[in-house]
Order: C-alpha cells, then structure tokens, then sequence
C-alpha cells in the first residue's frame, strides 16, 4: 500500500490553538493513517499562538489539518474573482 495516495511525500500540517482538547487525539489518527497510505510522511505541529497569525494561516479552527497547504476540512476559500 505504500504511495497509495501519490509519489512523493506530501506535506502534513497539524494546525493548532495552545491547549486544544482535539489536537493530540488529532495527532494519533493522522499518524495512523499516514503509517498505512503514505509511511514515512511526518506531521508537522503548527501552534496558532495569535489572531494575526492565524489570518496569516487562513486558519479555520483547532485543530485543523493541511496537506500540502489545503485544509482538509471547513469552508472553502474566500473567492477573489468575479462571479
């Protein structure tokens, strides 16, 4: 099953505020199903520390997670073009 989800590693992004109930439970899912789709791919913590920050981040809760700087769950992004 290894590459299961496409060549190369991926880039994994847990997203979090400090002290978040979600994101160590989070943490341990994620890994888990990396081991089987993607071993070897590694989650990188990203602590949300202010609101700054996190509209830097287009952060939309804790936690969150991105994979390749896509969040995977939440609203769509905020459209810029002409509709």
């Amino acid at each position: 099953m290894p590459g299961m989800c496409r060549q190369g590693r991926m880039k994994v992004e847990l997203l979090h505020a400090e002290g978040c109930p979600g994101a160590e439970p989070s943490r341990v899912i994620l890994e888990a199903v990396l081991e089987v789709l993607s071993p070897g791919t590694e989650v990188t913590d990203v602590l949300v520390a202010s609101q700054p920050q996190a509209e830097e981040l287009g952060f939309q809760g804790s936690p969150s997670i991105r994979v390749d700087g896509v969040a995977l769950e939440g609203r769509p992004p905020k459209s810029t073009g002409m509709t």
